[in-house]
């Protein structure tokens, strides 16, 4: 019986022992666990910090870019623009940065021994970008506008070139998405409607051209043109060949009273769901006849595309209208690249009509026989 009784405290603090070791075991483990939530936090902040300055890196390369493409317009001839023209066609890395021409005179911070600009020695992360390539003639002309909005386009061709191809509603579901319908041919509609019906925008397309050599005042009708274009599914009357502006907006002396929208039609499996190619009057060569095209979003917002084509429905390249940006930015460890079109026009801001103001606009007019009898009406 004395034995027995012995035993008990001995189970007891074997229980006892267990019970510390499971609680150690455990906060050991709660512990560690925590320690590495921690540190798989610092190391996701690092990365996100890291890559913010490689992105912030690549956009100081576009930057650069812009002043390089600025400065080579800026120059008339002589070794520094021979030195930029070479620079703006290279395609391999670094880029413009590989001419010691272009970097003394853009005053960039060169990295020898890394092959790249840095944007700050004082850089926590060693900010730099490794390449920036520039492509001066593109292809198209991309650009989105909002409701109501237009765009300025300067149709500026690397070669002659016939026609113009005008493309909107981006149909990727990052972009205007497919449509969820259209009207039908030849009916208008309210803005509210128009825009609940998530039908694409109509399109207003202008055409102003003009020798460069010389400008009439009395020659503004006859050279400015505009077309309408409607989306429908099906009733279009285009032929596939692209609709021809003394068809649907004639020069004078009998020009059109009254525009009437063009039906084009649209598909939803198309990249842009509209398009349509527009004949200009013969052939547009580089250094002769100087195009624009005014292109304006009615009813609700729109992605577009504009190309140039040749007689044979070839591509021709815009030339410098909107040259495309390729940086890659570093960041100790972490590269970014960034794509970017950019526009270098002197002035970026065009009106879009007679009169603009931000507020309401009172005209109350009082015509007198002296100033004395002027009064100001409006509130």
């Amino acid at each position: 019986m004395v034995s027995a009784s012995r035993g008990r405290p001995r189970q007891n603090g074997f229980v006892s022992i267990f019970t510390v070791l499971f609680f150690i075991v455990l906060i050991t483990v709660l512990t560690f666990g925590f320690m590495r939530v921690m540190l798989n936090e610092q190391r996701q902040a690092v990365n996100n910090a890291l890559t913010a300055s490689a992105y912030n890196a690549a956009e100081a390369g576009v930057e650069d870019a812009k002043r390089a493409l600025l400065r080579y317009q800026s120059l008339s001839g002589g070794t520094l623009k021979t030195a930029y023209q070479n620079a703006l066609s290279s395609t391999t890395c670094p880029g413009i940065a590989g001419s010691s021409d272009v970097r003394k005179d853009l005053n960039l911070l060169w990295d020898a021994n890394n092959k790249s600009v840095q944007i700050s020695n004082q850089s926590a992360y060693l900010e730099s970008y490794t390449c920036l390539i520039i492509q001066r003639n593109t292809d198209d002309y991309l650009g989105r506008l909002t409701a109501n909005s237009s765009d300025l386009i300067p149709l500026r061709g690397a070669a002659p070139f016939t026609k113009v191809e005008i493309s909107w509603h981006k149909t990727s579901s990052d972009a205007d998405k497919i449509p969820a319908g259209y009207p039908l041919a030849g009916e208008l509609y309210d803005t509210g409607t128009w825009a609940s019906r998530g039908y694409p925008a109509m399109l207003r397309a202008q055409f102003m051209e003009n020798q460069q050599s010389s400008f009439q005042l009395n020659q503004l009708d006859n050279l400015n043109r505009t077309v309408f274009l409607q989306p429908v599914r099906v009733g279009s009357s285009v032929p596939p060949t692209g609709l021809s502006l003394d068809t649907y907006d004639p020069k004078s002396p009998s020009p059109s009273k009254n525009l009437q929208p063009v039906s084009i039609n649209c598909s939803d499996s198309a990249a842009y769901a509209c398009r349509v190619i527009i004949n200009l009057d013969g052939p547009m060569d580089p250094g002769g006849k100087l195009v624009y095209l005014r292109l304006s979003s009615l009813y609700v917002g729109t992605n577009f595309q504009v190309r140039l084509l040749d007689g044979a429905s070839r591509i021709v390249p815009f030339d410098g209208v909107q040259p495309l940006v390729d940086s890659t930015g570093k960041a100790n460890d972490a590269f970014r690249r960034v794509l970017s079109r950019v526009r270098l026009d002197v002035t970026p801001f065009y009106p879009a009509y007679a009169l603009e103001v931000g507020n309401g606009l009172c005209k109350d007019l009082f015509v007198g026989l002296d100033a004395s009898s002027y009064r100001n009406n409006c509130p």
